[in-house]
């Protein structure tokens, strides 16, 4: 499986293995470990994604009736699978290393041409997630995040977002599940002013409630420094932009006056004022600053 239910009821759904920054995984420090269904549940994604680089490379579509870990339509025994756990087994579960990996980093815009017809699917997720939502023990909210960034694989993330809110969500008594994207935010915010709200009103239409942005300081030089960003992209031609924190302020910013439950989000470290950090993120309209531990 790909999506893994958290301990707070939280569905997490990977889309994507690649990212325009430094991965989540890789802010957390080389001490960071996952509980071991949560890892295969990422390396999963990354298998699927060894599948894409053929996809992009020869012309090969998911509509091909081929998928990811299968030949002549055999399942391949090598290929990593997460298991359906509960929640207190998982509390209880090992917690392992995310494997290195050297595909992580790609341009910010865009990663995928035919982002749609590629692996993972929108309609395997959401194959996984209807057994979730429509379950004895649904989900209290549905948060798009994983080892890469969402928001590269964008349309397939509003396809996602629409179907589940407004569909099987909506098909449910009593059910208030929430979707928030946790992101660095790098994508939306190296658009342009119109092109970011734009995305950001498609976001809200499709059923986005919250985003998580990785704002991790109050300080540009140290943005740079801890999260190494990619902006290149059709608007953003420069690496590591010297304006890139400023861009992801503004975007901070178009979220909150947009309406998203927008909360921001760093890692613990020693050179970072926290306190100036979440007195920029409150200025910017942030509901909450979330500070995640680093382990060395």
């Amino acid at each position: 499986r790909l999506a893994h239910m958290s301990f707070g009821k939280s569905l997490y759904i990977p889309l994507t293995s690649r990212s325009n920054c430094y991965t989540l995984p890789e802010t957390r420090g080389p001490g960071f470990k996952l509980p071991r269904s949560v890892v295969a549940s990422l390396v999963r994604v990354r298998d699927y994604e060894i599948r894409n680089d053929q996809i992009i490379h020869g012309g090969l579509l998911a509509n091909d009736g081929i998928s990811p870990g299968k030949e002549g339509g055999k399942d391949d025994d090598h290929t990593v699978l997460n298991q359906t756990i509960s929640n207190s087994q998982q509390d209880q579960e090992e917690k392992i290393a995310l494997p290195k990996y050297k595909y992580s980093r790609v341009p910010s815009w865009p990663l995928f041409n035919h982002d749609e017809q590629l692996y993972p699917t929108a309609e395997m997720i959401l194959s996984e997630v209807q057994n979730y939502v429509q379950g004895s023990d649904p989900p209290k909210s549905i948060v798009f995040a994983g080892e890469g960034e969402p928001t590269l694989r964008l349309q397939t993330l509003m396809k996602l977002s629409e179907n589940i809110k407004y569909r099987m969500i909506k098909s449910l008594d009593d059910c208030d599940c929430s979707i928030r994207i946790v992101t660095n935010g790098i994508v939306l915010a190296n658009l342009n002013h119109g092109s970011r709200r734009g995305i950001l009103e498609q976001l809200k239409s499709k059923g986005v409630d919250g985003l998580s942005i990785a704002l991790m300081t109050s300080c540009p030089r140290e943005y740079i420094d801890l999260m190494q960003p990619n902006v290149c992209s059709v608007e953003a031609e420069n690496l590591n932009d010297a304006n890139s924190h400023e861009k992801l302020c503004e975007l901070i910013q178009d979220a909150a006056q947009m309406g998203f439950h927008v909360e921001c989000t760093g890692v613990d470290r020693s050179f970072v004022d926290k306190q100036m950090a979440e007195m920029l993120a409150n200025e910017l309209g942030a509901y909450s600053f979330r500070w995640r531990p680093y382990f060395p």
